[in-house]
């Protein structure tokens, strides 16, 4: 819902209900990058089984390994070095292996032949072109979808916003309150407020 697709919709996301608005910014906040997705993080690491984000813990790894080792000077003071373990490095990739092994579900999941049928026609309506063909086609549906209204272009994001009275006639704009109740996340109870979502 974040993609510049669905965000240059305005009308059509100002006259979403306020409760789905509600839910939507939750979600928002909880997946916030600020403070390297810490909202997230902390109820990954608290709840199990967890559905992980992996593109987080993929790139958690590879920046881990990519530090540049330290390195010293012998003490036969020739100009050989040797380079010293990164230990901050390894328990990074620790606790994202941590991460990972928490996410196992330890159920036992048979194949459904009735499922497959059910899930194959659905698969196949997905294109099976690029990453950036596909943003593309969805941006053209999109402007077909919802010209560029000059009148909202002061909004930068819809979400924030309800319309009382319709949007073709004479409307106002009201602005939503913040989403305070992720300001200070605690313990088991931003996990508790996400089950809720």
């Amino acid at each position: 819902l974040s993609n510049g697709s669905i965000t240059r919709l305005k009308h059509t996301v100002l006259d979403v209900n306020l409760s789905s608005k509600q839910q939507f910014r939750v979600l928002q906040k909880f997946f916030n990058a600020h403070d390297n997705y810490a909202s997230y993080r902390e109820v990954l690491y608290s709840v199990e089984p967890t559905v992980p984000i992996l593109a987080l813990l993929i790139r958690d790894v590879v920046s881990a390994l990519s530090v540049v080792p330290t390195s010293i000077q012998t003490d036969d003071h020739s100009l050989k070095s040797k380079n010293m373990i990164n230990l901050c490095s390894y328990r990074v990739v620790l606790k994202t292996v941590r991460a990972m092994e928490s996410c196992l579900i330890p159920y036992e999941l048979t194949k459904s032949d009735d499922f497959c049928v059910w899930v194959e026609p659905i698969l196949e309506r997905f294109p099976s072109c690029a990453e950036a063909q596909l943003y593309d086609n969805f941006y053209v549906q999109s402007k077909e979808v919802e010209a560029k209204d000059e009148d909202l272009k002061h909004i930068h994001d819809p979400w924030n916003f309800i319309v009382r009275g319709e949007l073709v006639d004479a409307y106002t704009l009201h602005e939503l309150p913040s989403v305070s109740s992720l300001q200070k996340p605690k313990k088991n109870r931003l996990a508790a407020l996400f089950r809720k979502v």
